[in-house]
């Protein structure tokens, strides 16, 4: 039994200029994701950082902090209520914003 029965996979196409260490756990933690989805018959879709961008700000350069003001828009709702991160500040929520982001970029480019 599955608890969540998605429809896709989504992950974020990520380019590593110089840490090479990241890279690697990185591209781990993908292949696992990867595999996981193909396991449940499930498609995998990629995105760059720069194209969830435009699509939610309009400028593929905009900053996490932009990100994360039209995610909270789009979303009608708090930063504190979105930030599921585990931080103790849950005015902050970035990891969870690039989550929601691509999310939300995916939804708006399947309707």
């Amino acid at each position: 039994d599955r608890q969540h029965s998605p429809d896709c996979v989504i992950v974020e196409n990520i380019f590593f200029g110089r840490n090479v260490k990241t890279a690697v756990s990185v591209s781990q933690a993908r292949g696992v994701i990867m595999l996981s989805a193909a396991n449940f018959s499930l498609p995998v879709f990629e995105y760059t950082p720069s194209t969830v961008k435009l699509s939610l700000t309009g400028s593929g350069k905009t900053d996490k902090k932009g990100v994360q003001e039209t995610v909270r828009l789009l979303l009608n709702s708090t930063n504190a209520l979105l930030a599921f991160n585990g931080k103790k500040d849950k005015k902050d929520f970035d990891d969870s914003a690039d989550a929601l982001a691509i999310a939300l970029h995916h939804a708006m480019k399947i309707d």
